[in-house]
């Protein structure tokens, strides 16, 4: 499963609950009112990580009554855009587990337009760096498919795969998340990397800013990962 790919990077995994009760969850009808007075994204529709309680909800309607709309305009099997559609929510909010994990009390005070395309960056890495072809283009498939209906901020996550690292070589952050053959090593120097940076974020950052610490940090942080592995 998508998931398990957090296991190399020494994740704990929090425990997990699926939500029945509506009335815990946004509800579909007035997700598009939500959406434009809270600015949130389609993720949050389908799951949420409680940093309190260091638990992942599922919201299992909303994720089974929105996958038939993802399967009709892929033209994909219902059951099996569903099982696809609940494991990237999966991802998505263990992703931020893992985040609360390594920058600990730091993760609240990161606001949510650095938060949201980190995790969808980290996302699209793990997707990216899947062993089993057929799933790698399903998972991608379907992710890019959700990633329509994001606000601006959510998808800045591409911004972070375009920062250019080695000028003279014109590599970009992108190298590290597009190489599956070299996938243990490269998805979890991109992890250890970018929650490096989080850490050492001055108090209120930007997007910017985290983009710029990228631009000027990731090879060098990189390389010294990279060493210790050997």
């Amino acid at each position: 499963m998508l998931v398990n790919k957090l296991r190399n990077l020494n994740y704990k995994f929090v425990s997990e609950q699926a939500v029945l009760d509506k009335g815990k969850c946004i509800s579909l009808n007035h997700y598009q009112k939500e959406l434009e007075k809270r600015n949130l994204g389609i993720w949050e529709l389908f799951g949420y990580y409680d940093p309190k309680e260091q638990k992942v909800y599922l919201c299992e309607e909303n994720i089974s009554e929105r996958s038939k709309k993802i399967a009709k305009n892929l033209n994909y099997n219902e059951t099996e855009t569903y099982a696809i559609l609940r494991e990237l929510v999966r991802l998505h909010e263990h992703i931020h587990a893992y985040t609360h994990q390594e920058i600990r009390e730091k993760f609240l005070r990161i606001p949510s337009t650095i938060s949201e395309p980190l995790t969808e960056f980290l996302s699209y890495c793990t997707i990216k760096n899947y062993e089993d072809e057929y799933y790698r283009q399903k998972y991608l498939a379907v992710f890019m498919e959700v990633d329509k209906n994001h606000p601006k901020y959510y998808r800045n996550w591409r911004d972070i795969l375009d920062v250019v690292i080695d000028k003279n070589q014109g590599l970009k952050v992108e190298y590290f998340c597009d190489n599956p053959s070299q996938h243990e090593k490269a998805i979890k120097i991109v992890f250890q990397v970018v929650m490096e940076i989080i850490k050492d974020l001055a108090p209120n950052p930007s997007f910017n800013d985290f983009l710029k610490e990228i631009e000027s940090t990731f090879l060098c942080r990189a390389v010294a990962y990279a060493m210790e592995d050997t």
